[in-house]
């Protein structure tokens, strides 16, 4: 699945807790596969790649962001 920061300068780390790879904004959106280690989640990262990032500073994208799009789409 994917889901989006909700903070600017979101650290993607190598480990949790690990050396620095990169950092997205709010509004980044990532690729999660559902794998965790304690509050931290695995993530794909355009552009950084795969790392791990602090679990409460990502919103899980869902039914009502697509929903949301497509309201948007409509009105293009």
């Amino acid at each position: 699945g994917t889901a989006t920061s909700t903070v600017n300068d979101l650290y993607i780390r190598e480990t949790p807790n690990g050396y620095v790879l990169g950092q997205i904004n709010k509004g980044n959106r990532v690729e999660v596969n559902g794998e965790t280690s304690g509050k931290w989640t695995k993530v794909k990262v355009t552009g950084i790649g795969i790392g791990w990032t602090w679990t409460g500073y990502l919103a899980p994208d869902g039914a009502e962001d697509q929903n949301t799009s497509e309201i948007k789409n409509k009105q293009d």
